[in-house]
């Protein structure tokens, strides 16, 4: 990856009142770097704004997203709920990040998951542990390790601490981000 892209992942990132996520972000970039091959695949699943898209975009991956709103991207977009759309198809990486603490159907997510990845695939969750109106489940480091180890064999676990509170929440809130491939 050309040095040009890690800085306009930073400023894309630092510059961007709402995201508070670039720590997370520049990890996962890193991560994928390490792996880049020309004409990868990736599955961007709950894309938001498209932004971070947009970065694995421009580093050469072929992507796709897949989100219940429709949007205009410049690639591929599914409108589809992860609980229950069917693709025929494998990636090479599929990342799903903030995604899974609004599912009811977390289990039937990540089964769709497996389904469109092989041996070889990367996956990367990632979920916050903090309440929100909109969150059907709050994960903790604990359970979301006992949850997501049962679809991929983590091979990183890393944890992000978010500097600011979220509303009304007492403590800073915290990001788990699991990286594996399937079992």
């Amino acid at each position: 990856m050309k040095k040009n892209k890690e800085n306009t992942l930073l400023d894309i990132m630092n510059n961007n009142p709402k995201s508070h996520d670039s720590k997370r972000f520049n990890f996962i970039i890193n991560e994928l770097k390490d792996i880049f091959e020309k004409g990868m695949t990736i599955l961007d699943i709950g894309p938001n704004d498209g932004s971070f898209t947009s970065i694995l975009k421009d580093i050469g991956f072929v992507v796709t997203t897949i989100d219940i709103e429709p949007r205009k991207f410049e690639w591929e977009h599914i409108v589809g709920d992860i609980q229950t759309v069917k693709l025929e198809r494998k990636f090479d990486v599929i990342v799903m990040g903030e995604v899974l603490e609004h599912l009811k159907k977390p289990d039937k997510a990540m089964r769709n998951i497996i389904g469109m990845s092989d041996i070889n695939t990367v996956i990367m969750v990632s979920v916050p542990n903090f309440e929100h109106p909109n969150h059907v489940r709050v994960y903790n480091d604990k359970n979301f390790r006992k949850f997501i180890k049962r679809y991929i064999d983590i091979y990183k676990f890393e944890i992000f601490v978010k500097e600011k509170k979220y509303k009304n929440n007492k403590k800073p809130s915290k990001q788990y981000l699991a990286i594996g491939k399937i079992i």
